[in-house]
């Protein structure tokens, strides 16, 4: 949810990259593969709340659009095996890090592994200049939310994930114009709220190459885009100018794509934002997962 596409920093000094305890080893991830990575991943998820099993496509791309560091991503290791992780991204421009995943293999639970890997990772963040650090967790996972809020995560709001198998109809019809790599127009869009990781522009310049743009444009000016992961059918952002809403833009665009692929989802939308969720409600879009977005300034 390709080692080229990830950041290959040269290994750290050592005192600086490693610490251990008892039998096992912590380390960076930069000098362990991705195939490695991908068992660990998927032994870690098997018993998760959603069903999650990788393909090694699927995680490159995953590292790909996270942006992952993997020389600040953190790993126990247990006679080399990678047995817990926690997988960073960053974007440089706020030195903002995001947790793209942590996991334990079952076989290593209740060893603390999460709250050692994040005591070393403080020191990466320290050296690196890391000013934030922000990730997503499911609503019923309360455990992992105890250990997040134990190491100094922070709740800072509800997200809601939705998603339709049906067709959406429009009631007014506007010309759609479909676009793809580079054709796309991605710097004009208006939100009304903060976009969370996966659906920063970051992230979505950095998957251009799956992407589908729609637009609804006026005497050659875009009022209205709606952006699709083409693999997933996942929507990305769905804007529409302001002196332009509610006059049936937005669902044209998305009765557009959904004529051809009706299983429509959209990921972590800010649940307090009533006429974001109640537009994709009106439209036949249901909560499938709720997730808490935590966040944490490392001058606290």
């Amino acid at each position: 949810m390709h080692n080229k596409l990830i950041c290959q920093n040269k290994q750290s000094d050592g005192a600086r990259n490693q610490t251990h305890t008892k039998k096992m080893k912590i380390q960076t991830l930069e000098n362990t593969s991705t195939e490695d990575l991908l068992l660990a991943f998927n032994n870690s998820f098997e018993n998760y709340f959603i069903p999650l099993h990788l393909s090694l496509e699927q995680l490159e791309f995953k590292l790909q659009v996270d942006n992952a560091q993997l020389d600040l991503s953190v790993g126990m290791f247990d006679d080399g095996k990678l047995v817990g992780f926690i997988l960073h991204g960053l974007h440089a421009a706020t030195q903002t890090v995001y947790n793209g995943g942590t996991g334990v293999i079952g076989s290593h639970r209740g060893k603390k592994i999460t709250k050692q890997l994040y005591d070393h990772t403080f020191s990466l963040w320290k050296e690196r200049g890391i000013q934030h650090a922000q990730h997503e967790v499911v609503k019923e996972n309360v455990v992992a939310k105890k250990i997040y809020e134990d190491v100094g995560f922070a709740e800072h709001r509800l997200l809601n994930c939705m998603r339709t198998k049906e067709a959406i109809e429009a009631t007014n019809p506007y010309e759609v114009l479909a676009f793809s790599g580079d054709d796309m127009i991605l710097g004009w869009m208006e939100d009304d709220m903060i976009p969370t990781w996966q659906n920063s522009l970051q992230s979505i310049g950095l998957q251009k190459d799956r992407l589908l743009q729609y637009l609804v444009k006026e005497k050659d000016e875009a009022v209205g885009n709606l952006l699709i992961n083409a693999a997933s059918n996942r929507i990305l952002r769905l804007n529409v100018r302001k002196d332009r809403r509610r006059q049936g833009v937005a669902t044209a665009l998305l009765s557009h794509a959904s004529q051809k692929n009706p299983n429509l989802s959209v990921l972590n939308l800010d649940a307090a934002n009533e006429e974001v969720m109640g537009f994709f409600a009106s439209r036949g879009f249901d909560v499938f997962l709720q997730q808490y977005e935590m966040t944490m300034d490392m001058d606290d």
